[in-house]
């Protein structure tokens, strides 16, 4: 399973955001906030695969976050999602540690596109490790 964490101001994307990821399967949302301070306590609760980040936050913006988490070096995909689209923002993005940057207003479908990728990437790996796992118990 695929675990997504998503940090967005607002209730109604969040819930956007969830309901796309429970129709690709294989995710489960393991959080959601729509602070920098909780978002950073509960990333580092949950620790999940991937987090979707919205420029603007309360108590903070998507870049701090994206900071805060290089800054840790966790280990977890990090896509952007905002309505600041301009190649300033997103090459601040990118610079702050953005794996990808998608636009709010057209870019839905490339984002079902890569968390399904993501999804299918990690069952794969899932499936692999348990295989090696159970090959290893038969050995001993």
């Amino acid at each position: 399973m695929l675990r997504i964490f998503v940090a967005d101001n607002s209730p109604i994307i969040r819930e956007r955001l969830k309901s796309m990821m429970n129709a690709v399967g294989g995710i489960d949302v393991v959080g959601e906030s729509a602070s920098y301070r909780e978002s950073i306590s509960e990333i580092q609760r949950t620790r999940p695969d991937v987090i979707l980040v919205d420029m603007n936050i309360a108590g903070g913006t998507g870049i701090d976050l994206l900071s805060e988490i290089h800054e840790q070096d966790w280990t977890v995909t990090k896509i952007i999602l905002s309505d600041y689209s301009t190649p300033p923002y997103r090459n601040a993005c990118m610079t702050a540690g953005a794996d990808y940057f998608f636009d709010k207003a057209m870019d839905y479908a490339k984002l079902r596109q890569v968390i399904r990728g993501l999804a299918s990437s990690r069952m794969l790996s899932d499936v692999h490790d348990a295989l090696y796992a159970n090959s290893k118990r038969k050995r001993h």
